[in-house]
């Protein structure tokens, strides 16, 4: 941080957000005082799918991006203004393997990425399905990282040769910085290869695909605990040392976002984009995988987990945007929801679960036209929401509030469908970046510029509330009872 000398007379208290999506790096400059971004600049990056199966991209893409990005901020950065600290939001579940200057030896293997799909008899029949959700408190997936590693380790020894380090993009953009492979516990229980509990490298999952806790990156920390200083972001030259925070996973942080804490009660996290993510924060660990299909991981700082469930959202309208509409711009998703006809009289239905290739739209006939389609996609998509409010109400929590931030905050239309469809109120918060200032609120906890509660206090507002209307509802109701049954005979 600049001395108090020379920050005399400033305005603005910042904090510098790098946020990794799915589809984008951005850099962020987020004000300490109300959450509002004074400056924001995003950079596009792009997955290959080489065979089926197979979802990569080139590591260095996501990092150049942050660089170009943060380049910008730096160019227009208000004199006014001063960055406080550095702090990052992450994808989940990433994979480069890297050499031990943590270049990489491999492109970076997507979530998404399913080549591992037929190697996982290590974890079903030696270990036991249920022994895995123990320790990392996650279903187990192909998706899961360990199986990934061993894969590569068995398919690819060529690669596992040169590979010194197994790392999540968190961790690998901190070895960019050079702040070495430290890793925040809710990025790290995304590697699935955590022990939830202890919050440490499982020894039972490292055994088990012949790895070692050097090899996932030894240093694992809160989001809010410093991790060095720097005064350049790759080539980017920075106007003074600044602070550098981990931050945490984009969902985990987004939930802090949106305002919501380990005490809070009667209000659920709704982090939308690439997946809907529902959930909130709490103070301890429970098992909810065995009791409601839900998991609990670890949260981005200390004494804090993550209660969460997510589908399919941003990779959906995508799909409809390109192979139904025909088109590239993801902006015309307004045009469509302005034109929805949500009132619970539509005929037709979408199911769908967690991969977009498995969904199926019924009843609809030859007459049916785009708009139909659209509203039939994305009342399917807010049936499955439904299916996991209803998971989280076997916890035995009154929810009456779900707050919304991210992506699907922006469609109005979205948030009165999912009012109605939940029969319950839904807010949207004013900054839907809320990745972005979720991370900033970890920053400036961790720099002792407020507390949690006044982050939240000062940088989170509620813009607009949507009431369920009794009458749709009632339908939605029936449409919903309908919806599982079709969805139980096509299982």
């Amino acid at each position: 941080m600049a001395p108090a000398g020379e920050r005399k007379g400033i305005m603005k208290e910042c904090i510098m957000v790098v946020d990794f999506g799915t589809s984008n790096a951005r850099t962020n400059l987020v004000n300490i005082k109300d959450g509002k971004i004074e400056a924001g600049f995003s950079k596009p990056v792009f997955y290959n799918s080489p065979q089926k199966d197979f979802h990569e991209i080139q590591a260095d893409d996501y990092w150049l991006a942050s660089v170009e990005t943060t380049g910008k901020i730096m160019s227009s950065l208000d004199k006014e203004c001063h960055i406080a600290g550095l702090v990052f939001s992450y994808i989940g579940d990433s994979l480069i393997p890297t050499d031990s200057q943590g270049n990489a030896t491999y492109p970076m293997l997507a979530s998404f990425d399913l080549r591992a799909r037929n190697d996982m008899s290590l974890y079903t029949e030696v270990l036991g399905t249920r022994e895995f959700e123990k320790i990392s408190g996650c279903p187990l997936t192909p998706r899961n990282t360990g199986v990934k590693i061993h894969w590569l380790k068995k398919h690819m020894p060529h690669v596992a040769e040169k590979t010194a380090y197994y790392l999540t993009l968190q961790q690998y953009v901190n070895m960019k910085l050079g702040l070495g492979p430290v890793s925040d516990y809710s990025v790290a229980n995304r590697k699935l290869m955590l022990d939830v509990r202890t919050r440490k490298w499982s020894d039972r999952l490292l055994d088990l695909i012949e790895s070692s806790t050097q090899e996932m990156g030894p240093a694992v920390t809160g989001g809010d605990k410093c991790i060095g200083e720097i005064t350049s972001y790759g080539d980017v030259r920075l106007p003074y040392k600044i602070p550098v925070f981990p931050g945490g996973h984009d969902s985990a942080v987004g939930f802090l976002g949106l305002g919501l804490n380990s005490g809070e009660d009667g209000i659920l996290g709704n982090v939308g984009g690439t997946f809907d993510h529902y959930g909130f924060l709490r103070p301890e660990y429970q098992d909810t995988l065995s009791i409601a299909d839900v998991q609990t991981v670890a949260g981005p700082v200390s004494d804090s987990y993550v209660t969460i469930k997510a589908h399919p959202a941003g990779k959906d309208l995508l799909w409809f945007i390109q192979h139904i509409a025909g088109q590239k711009d993801m902006g015309l998703l307004d045009h469509y929801f302005r034109r929805a006809a949500f009132d619970g009289q539509n005929p037709a239905y979408y199911t769908t679960g967690l991969d977009t290739g498995n969904g199926s739209f019924i009843f609809l006939n030859n007459l049916s036209g785009i708009q139909e389609i659209f509203d039939t996609l994305v009342e399917g998509m807010t049936f499955l929401s439904k299916e996991y409010l209803e998971l989280f109400g076997k916890l035995n929590l009154n929810f009456q509030t779900v707050r919304v931030g991210g992506g699907s905050g922006k469609a109005d239309p979205w948030l009165q469908l999912k009012a109605n469809a939940f029969g319950c109120r839904t807010e949207k918060v004013r900054n839907l970046e809320v990745s972005s200032v979720g991370a900033a609120i970890i920053g400036a906890v961790g720099l002792g510029i407020c507390s949690l509660q006044e982050a939240f206090g000062n940088m989170v507002t509620i813009e607009r509330s949507f009431e369920p209307d009794k009458e749709i509802h009632s339908l939605y109701q029936e449409k919903y009872r309908k919806w599982k049954e079709l969805c139980r005979k096509l299982q």
